[in-house]
């Protein structure tokens, strides 16, 4: 339990409603570094937030140092509209066509 429990993982929306967040730790390709992002879901679509760099020994200590870190710099309250980060061409395909304005 890196982040205290359930209860500490909570995000609170804009709109009020509260989502419950996990912490990814992930190595690019060609990079020495593991970034850590906090992930969340609202409507069925995922946000992620750059949460910083993953520099602890192990991924326990990792994930404790990332959980710390977003706690303490705010980001487990939705400030701003937020940034769609997508992995794969199927979800820039699925994300471009659910923007996209339907002909009445």
């Amino acid at each position: 339990m890196a982040a205290g429990g359930r209860s500490a993982r909570k995000i609170k929306l804009l709109d009020g409603r509260t989502a419950t967040a996990s912490i990814r730790l992930r190595h690019l390709p060609k990079s020495r570094r593991v970034y850590a992002y906090l992930r969340y879901s609202v409507d069925g679509h995922t946000r992620t937030k750059y949460a910083g760099d993953a520099t602890a020994n192990t991924r326990e200590k990792a994930l404790k140092q990332a959980w710390a870190k977003a706690q303490n710099d705010g980001l487990m309250t939705e400030r701003v509209a937020h940034r769609v980060f997508l992995e794969s061409p199927s979800e820039v395909k699925e994300h471009l066509s659910s923007a996209l304005p339907t002909d009445p």
